[in-house]
């Protein structure tokens, strides 16, 4: 695992704000996994993102 995060890499970052147009402008590499993100999670399930209904606190 530690040679796998601290090797050269390169990946795509497809958020909220991407599109196939500015796809050039979410494109990372000559870095490694380690230096850029500070979390990386590995999920087997993943599902679509949803909206939470939540309850104002009264006051």
């Amino acid at each position: 695992m530690r040679a796998w995060l601290a090797a050269p890499s390169a990946t795509r970052m497809v958020g909220p704000g991407y599109t196939t147009e500015s796809d050039a402008d979410h494109q990372l590499s000559d870095g490694s996994p380690a230096a850029w993100f500070d979390v990386i999670v590995h999920s087997h399930d993943v599902t679509p993102a949803r909206f939470r209904e939540f309850e104002r606190p009264s006051r």
